[in-house]
């Protein structure tokens, strides 16, 4: 954590105070909204690795500057790329609709960074998420809290229950597992990484095989729905996509200007175990 909350929000004030001029030329649906302006930039000074690992970028953390091609970094508050690689909410509701309906809880052994989490409450389901990351709980812990008062009044109170834990070590039984682990590809490369609270890097070293293979040895579930990269396609779990859907990256360049767009395909994948613990396909 490159600095305590009350830092970042005096920060955050600093900021939006000298840089007005800027915030105007934003997308309009981060003017509009500057409680998101906010929370994204006392984000940005407490957990960004640029601030951290970057000389340049510890020069401009302690004059609380946030470059311009930050906004890109992984995050669809920005607009900036719209279509970012991050699991969105609106997919969350939508894969609930279509395949998971009938389950009142949903458990994410990898929640990542809320995206599943607001898709699942909004649902009005109870969300069940783990994570190794403690950043990643804390921040998920942060989105409930602001949710909650807003989601209360919509006649539902949410519910939710957030852990650190090793999603490939832990066991358990739940209803309905849903989630999109972080993966390395099929020749071991690591894809993804985040840190702890005590800076340490994480990276995750199975397939997309091994994790399946993972999840339904670990966790007794009656439905598993798992969004992963169509390199699935090629392994003994093939027969289980139901379907496939675009993906868009924006990868900022080492030298902090956004690449252009580039394309892949992921799949859904259900696997669905009978009350005899027999594995099938969705609705077979």
């Amino acid at each position: 954590m490159n600095c305590t909350k009350e830092q970042a929000q005096e920060m955050a004030d600093k900021y939006l105070n000298r840089e007005f001029d800027k915030i105007q030329n934003m997308p309009l649906t981060m003017r509009e909204n500057p409680i998101t302006i906010r929370k994204f930039l006392e984000n940005r000074y407490r957990c960004s690795d640029y601030f951290r690992d970057n000389e340049l970028g510890k020069e401009q953390f302690k004059q609380g500057i946030v470059p311009d091609f930050i906004y890109g970094i992984g995050l669809t508050t920005s607009t900036v790329s719209p279509n970012v690689s991050i699991f969105k909410p609106s997919q969350m509701q939508y894969i609930l609709d279509k395949y998971a309906q009938e389950f009142n809880e949903i458990f994410d052994p990898t929640c990542g960074y809320c995206g599943r989490l607001v898709g699942t409450l909004v649902c009005n389901k109870k969300y069940i998420g783990r994570d190794i990351s403690d950043l990643v709980i804390e921040e998920n812990k942060e989105c409930c809290k602001w949710l909650e008062s807003r989601l209360t009044s919509l006649f539902f109170k949410p519910e939710y229950d957030l852990e650190v834990a090793d999603a490939f070590t832990s066991t358990g039984e739940y209803e309905c597992l849903v989630t999109c682990p972080p993966y390395s590809d099929n020749n071991g490369k690591q894809i993804e990484e985040w840190r702890m609270a005590n800076g340490d890097k994480i990276t995750c070293e199975y397939t997309c095989e091994e994790i399946i293979d993972i999840f339904l040895k670990n966790y007794k579930c009656k439905r598993y729905i798992l969004v992963l990269d169509d390199s699935i396609s090629n392994t003994k779990y093939k027969d289980f996509i139901v379907e496939k859907f675009e993906n868009v990256n924006y990868i900022n360049s080492r030298d902090g200007k956004l690449q252009d767009a580039s394309k892949n395909y992921e799949a859904i994948v259900i696997i669905d175990r009978d009350e005899k613990g027999n594995l099938k396909k969705y609705d077979e």
